[in-house]
């Protein structure tokens, strides 16, 4: 009963990520020139990345799945790459924190965040250019994907 909820409530998670809505609006010359470079490597690696005009964050899918990357500050830039989550109702809130709390204590860059009405998947880091940010690309979504895999396959096999 629970998984049907869990997985039909995945589809409204990025709306409900607390990451999303404290993303900075307003970018700076600096970080308006990362995210064009960040979307040119995006293409030339086959992804279609776009702008999502809510937070600035640059959109793009792999495999049908949602992600998005936020770009803070400068000298370093702090970004964020997030994959789309969950939305859990307020009684799934405990089961789901102690499940997030064993993915972090596993995973060496991925965070699980859990609200009262989501669960999202994040790699944070500083990067002083956006080529440096390319060549951590891959790894930082092998991490987030772990991260997400791992939280799935632990909340489903402890389905009550």
């Amino acid at each position: 009963m629970y998984m049907k909820k869990f997985l039909m409530l995945l589809l409204t998670a990025a709306l409900l990520s607390p990451l999303g809505a404290a993303a900075a609006t307003e970018l700076t010359g600096e970080q308006l020139a990362f995210r064009p470079a960040v979307m040119n490597f995006l293409r030339s690696e086959g992804f279609v990345p776009k702008v999502d005009t809510r937070d600035e964050s640059i959109e793009f899918k792999k495999e049908g799945e949602r992600y998005w990357i936020y770009v803070e500050e400068s000298s370093p830039f702090y970004v964020t790459l997030q994959r789309e989550g969950y939305s859990i109702e307020a009684d799934q809130a405990a089961k789901s924190k102690e499940i997030a709390n064993r993915v972090n204590r596993t995973k060496k860059a991925a965070k699980v965040y859990v609200s009262e009405a989501s669960v999202t998947f994040v790699v944070e880091m500083f990067a002083p250019s956006a080529e440096s940010f390319e060549k951590v690309f891959y790894r930082t979504m092998e991490q987030v994907d772990a991260a997400h895999d791992q939280f799935t396959e632990e909340y489903t096999s402890t389905e009550d």
